[in-house]
């Protein structure tokens, strides 16, 4: 099975520009910390944030090609498995943020808590504990590395051997990893985000972000597989469908999200309660309102017609235009729902959270290529990998 080893084609000018930037924004980043650590820290969650959200796109887009035993996942399953590795350097990326930063973000962490919690709200105030929330973000990480290695290493290992039987493993052990990647997820996002409003909170918000990170996943994918199409390395192994394969699962995720999206806003205004309110008037007033209807018709209605076409679908040029858009729009929502949470006076948003989403994402992006590098093209054991094998 291994006669042959097709690799990614060069990124070493996409990983030298990554660090470059990821150098230079946080180096920006880093020179603000001693004059203003509340912002600098602020502009620093953001950016985390931001890149694990996309991190945890191509692990769960991992768990649903190993879940499903999905042919056409094959031709990228390599390149969302080097994802699930990027949640390593997250984990690292979280130390200085939680035991250095913790109480510049976050109300409750701040001595003295928020005094207005009272009685009413002593379950949060002990569930939002700093040391409470450190072990809950070790165990979240944990989960979504365990089942993601787990994934990896029978892929290898299916490599290395040719056992077909590895295939139903692997789907087994992903069935119950898409469980807990949810469950994970939806308290993570709760803790990191959720958290930053006092009072606010939404039963809908971690499942939102599930299908927020699964488009940003498959958006990159297809990107990147739309971009490498036509190198030698790839020849015979993009099937002609993939394209509309990936066109139907951006469409899909897309009305997904939009349908959680209208949800939460519906329930919440229709409830009107005071402790549900304030994430929607945080972001009614200034330029936020201008960019929550901007997002309303450029992330889901914009997509949403075009993934209608099947020739949009069929056409990579086209369908590589909508993914890109959709990655940006992506990172539009990401700023909108964190940004405005964090109570700020004047410019909403500041030179500190362009350093820190450029920096954090500059040294993602080196990595990931390093990641890439040393990974196979495709799965040994995938048909189309055998066919070339065969004709070598």
């Amino acid at each position: 099975m291994e006669a042959t080893k097709p690799r990614f084609p060069s990124l070493t000018g996409i990983q030298v520009l990554g660090a470059v930037f990821g150098i230079a924004g946080l180096g920006y980043w880093a020179t603000t910390v001693g004059s203003n650590p509340e912002t600098a820290w602020q502009s620093y969650t953001y950016g985390f944030f931001a890149w694990l959200t996309l991190s945890l796109g191509l692990l769960g887009l991992t768990i649903l090609v190993n879940l499903v035993k999905a042919k056409w996942g094959l031709p990228f399953v390599r390149f969302s498995e080097a994802g699930v590795r990027m949640l390593v350097l997250m984990l690292l990326l979280a130390i200085p943020l939680v035991f250095v930063g913790l109480s510049h973000v976050y109300p409750w962490a701040k001595p003295g808590g928020v005094p207005e919690w009272g009685q009413t709200f002593a379950f949060k105030k002990a569930y939002l504990e700093p040391g409470f929330f450190t072990l809950r973000l070790a165990l979240y990480f944990a989960i979504w590395l365990g089942f993601g290695f787990a994934l990896i290493r029978l892929g290898k290992k299916q490599d290395e051997t040719g056992d077909p039987n590895l295939e139903n493993r692997r789907s087994s052990i992903a069935a119950a990893g898409a469980v807990f990647y949810v469950l994970a997820v939806t308290f993570a996002v709760t803790d990191l985000i959720m958290s930053l409003e006092e009072h606010w909170y939404s039963t809908i918000f971690g499942l939102l972000n599930v299908a927020g990170q699964a488009l940003a996943g498959t958006a990159l994918v297809t990107v990147f597989l739309i971009s490498v199409r036509n190198n030698e390395t790839y020849e015979g192994v993009i099937p002609a469908r993939q394209w509309r394969d990936l066109g139907n699962l951006l469409f899909t995720l897309v009305v997904f999200w939009a349908y959680l999206a209208f949800s939460q806003l519906l329930i919440i205004w229709s409830g009107n309660l005071p402790e549900e309110i304030t994430y929607y008037m945080n972001r009614s007033e200034g330029p936020w309102f201008y960019v929550g209807v901007a997002i309303c018709f450029l992330h889901f209605l914009l997509p949403f017609l075009l993934l209608l076409s099947s020739r949009v679908k069929k056409t990579p040029g086209m369908l590589a235009g909508v993914a890109v858009f959709i990655l940006l729009m992506r990172a539009a929502e990401v700023t909108w729902a964190v940004i405005p949470s964090l109570h700020r006076e004047g410019l909403p948003f500041l030179p500190t959270d362009a350093a820190a989403f450029i920096g954090i994402g500059g040294i993602w992006v080196a990595v990931f290529c390093q990641v890439l590098k040393s990974s196979k093209l495709i799965p040994s054991y995938a048909p189309v990998t055998r066919r070339l094998v065969e004709h070598a």
